[in-house]
């Protein structure tokens, strides 16, 4: 059980991390000068430690879930309520907002469901959908915060549903119904979330880990913004793997060198060397990002640093580190960097779920709504 004594002068948010490999979880705390510090990592999260945790003083402690997008997507779609005839002179009332809304919800959600689970290598009845939210309303082409009160023949809106597998919904089922004080998010859409505070449209950012790669793009959509994914055949073990079979040394010898030669802890000469035998590896990452769609700046998140200097360009494309300062800087946030024992896209790969729910603007009566209609669809 997590035991802590924590001051009731900051806001604390508990970030949990869902993996392939595990979970993994920080405490972040928030002061009034608006200075962000990391409080603790923990290594084991439990859900229930969690709950118990945020029981002690709820309406400073929030739980924020980050999902691998392996394990979770959003679907965002733009919708056309199409009223009654008859209605097209009464103001939109609650009652038919709220059916229209459900009935849409359920009409893409069955349409979307079948798609995700391929996406997320599960069978379509453990795609289960646990996060839905509405925006960007419209009555007959106009802007409006919401439509109830407008006249009019169409309502158009952009609507967001979040599903997951149906492990992490069992793990965290308590929490789905909880009305304040918890954040489901994607961790990928969480970042270009993030990095669209600081950044005009297209936002591209490439995730290269291990033994895996992919791409996302934030962009202009007709109404609102679309989120685009695909896969990148590139993973940085590749590296690693040229390292060990140039040398012919063990894979964690591979690693050993890796690092010492992106620090530039190796003579000139053997740097030379090592940098020869990765250049298969990273032509190869050249040659699969000019065949993206990806073009100009492309933020890049590795577990890892990649052996030459950020921004680099190469092609259409310049690859270039997260602005994690500058964007802190201009939500008015401030950070000790040496506080943190991770490099800096890490420490915003952390940090980009709390930005994003800080900024959340779903809080409305119309998605508290929609929320009461989740357990529809949601298994029993």
């Amino acid at each position: 059980m997590i035991r802590l004594w924590l001051p009731s002068s900051k806001e604390r948010f508990f970030i949990v991390e869902l993996l392939p490999e595990g979970r993994r979880g920080l405490i972040v705390a928030l002061d009034k000068e608006r200075h962000l510090s990391l409080e603790k990592i923990v290594e084991r999260v439990v859900p229930q430690d969690l709950a118990r945790w945020q029981k002690m003083r709820p309406a400073a402690r929030h739980i924020i879930i980050a999902v691998h997008h392996s394990l979770a997507m959003t679907v965002t779609v733009p919708i056309k309520l199409e009223r009654e005839a008859e209605l097209h002179r009464e103001l939109v009332s609650a009652v038919e907002l709220e059916n229209l809304l459900a009935q849409s919800m359920v009409k893409v959600f069955n349409q979307y469901r079948e798609s995700v689970a391929r996406a997320l290598n599960v069978d379509e009845l453990d795609a289960i959908l646990v996060g839905n939210k509405v925006h960007s309303f419209k009555v007959d082409g106009h802007h409006v915060m919401s439509p109830l009160g407008f006249t009019g023949s169409v309502v158009s809106a952009v609507l967001e549903l979040t599903l997951t597998t149906r492990p992490i919904f069992e793990d965290w089922k308590q929490f789905f119904n909880a009305t304040k004080g918890f954040f489901f998010t994607e961790l990928a859409r969480a970042e270009l979330v993030a990095l669209h505070k600081n950044e005009s449209l297209p936002i591209q950012l490439i995730i290269v880990e291990l033994q895996d790669g992919a791409v996302f793009i934030l962009d202009k959509a007709a109404i609102g913004t679309m989120m685009y994914r695909g896969k990148l055949e590139w993973r940085t073990e590749i590296l690693h793997e040229l390292i060990s079979e140039h040398w012919a040394v063990s894979p964690h010898v591979a690693k050993k060198i890796y690092h010492l030669s992106t620090i530039g802890h190796l003579s000139p000469s053997t740097a030379r060397t090592i940098q020869k035998a990765m250049k298969p590896g990273l032509d190869a990452l050249f040659s699969r990002l000019e065949r993206t769609k990806l073009r100009g700046t492309v933020y890049i998140e590795t577990p890892v640093p990649l052996p030459f200097v950020l921004p680099h360009k190469d092609g259409k494309v310049t690859i270039a580190d997260v602005p994690l300062g500058a964007l802190i800087h201009k939500l008015g946030f401030s950070l000790d960097f040496d506080e943190w024992p991770f490099e800096p896209n890490q420490i915003f790969r952390r940090l980009a779920p709390f930005l994003e729910f800080y900024y959340d603007k779903s809080d409305s009566e119309v998605n508290h709504w929609l929320r009461r209609r989740l357990h529809w669809l949601a298994p029993s």
